[in-house]
């Protein structure tokens, strides 16, 4: 009799230690097993399309698959229809945040503090195809300007000036926040915003690639400035020019 009470100890916490394991188990899966309603184009979507009932169905997927900042779940959904789409989307693709403009205030986030996000449009947007988000580049100027070629000593009231294009650097290193096509979308000082409006609207603009990062590289506003009408002389003058 004294032999078989150790036993029957030993069974019932072997057992409970079975129960315990099972429960743990069984939690485990519960969460594992949680799903989460995501948008999943019903049919290729394409660029600047607007989002509209039709062109997506729900999906479940398991919650350690779902990332917050990157699916669009079907709680979203109020404030993601009618967006224009910033990319083609193919047939059966999740639809991902990135993939709308304007969407939900993630551009705000992208923009310095004391900053102002400003639209850019290129002369020439070759480059763009190119370009991503957080790319660094620099905006070349091509304006037009004028300068005095009056006789010296001539009348004050009578100067001649003689128009021409002037090719210079603008902001020598701006960072990509936003893209879309044929646009992207820079964030700067109020000062230099208005000054990149201006120039957006009177001049022609284009963009420069930069290796990110590279200080080296950094030249200073205005550096390099080019005349239409000098340019050959200008141009020589400069690749004689020792690397800074």
């Amino acid at each position: 009799m004294k032999n078989t009470i150790p036993l029957v100890i030993a069974v019932v916490l072997g057992l409970a230690a079975v129960f315990a394991v099972s429960r743990t188990m069984a939690k485990k899966d519960d969460r594992r097993d949680k799903m989460v309603s995501v948008l999943v184009a019903k049919r290729e979507l394409r660029e600047e399309d607007r989002l509209r009932e039709g062109d997506y169905t729900i999906r479940e997927i398991p919650s350690s698959a779902f990332v917050a900042h990157q699916h669009v779940g079907e709680a979203s959904l109020p404030m993601v229809r009618e967006l224009a789409l910033a990319r083609n989307v193919p047939e059966g693709s999740f639809i991902l945040w990135r993939d709308l403009i304007n969407d939900t205030g993630l551009l705000s986030s992208e923009v310095g503090k004391g900053e102002w996000a400003v639209p850019v449009r290129f002369s020439d947007a070759t480059l763009l195809e190119f370009l991503e988000a957080g790319d660094e580049i620099a905006i070349i100027m091509v304006g037009k300007t004028a300068r005095d070629v009056s006789a010296p000593g001539g009348n004050v009231n009578e100067k001649v000036w003689m128009p021409y294009n002037k090719t210079s650097v603008l902001f020598p290193q701006v960072r990509i926040t936003k893209k879309g096509r044929g646009v992207v979308v820079v964030s700067m000082k109020p000062r230099e915003a208005m000054i990149l409006l201006t120039a957006n609207l009177n001049a022609n603009l284009y963009p420069m690639l930069r290796f990110r990062k590279d200080d080296k590289s950094a030249i200073r506003q205005g550096d390099y400035e080019v005349a239409s009408d000098l340019f050959e002389e200008q141009l020589m003058k400069l690749l004689a020019e020792p690397p800074k």
